[in-house]
């Protein structure tokens, strides 16, 4: 059974890491692959942390060189930021 608290506060502190420090989202941008990128993404935005998440995906995108079908949803999320 999961602790829905636990689970939570953890999200809270990963959100907090990538408000927190921008080389931090950097890093994890430049690092990840595509499918840990858009679960990071998708926990910022959960967060209300939505240029944050555009942030991460414009920079990730850019760096690994993606292909405009390796990531549909790019387009909500630069436009929800």
């Amino acid at each position: 059974m999961f602790d829905l608290h636990t689970i939570c506060h953890a999200a809270d502190g990963i959100g907090g890491l990538f408000v927190e420090d921008g080389e931090f989202t950097v890093a994890m941008a430049e690092h990840c692959g595509c499918g840990e990128v858009e679960r990071f993404v998708a926990l910022l935005q959960a967060l209300d942390h939505y240029s944050i998440a555009a942030a991460l995906l414009e920079h990730h995108i850019e760096f690994d060189q993606c292909e405009p079908s390796s990531h549909p949803e790019a387009a909500a999320v630069f436009a929800a930021a």
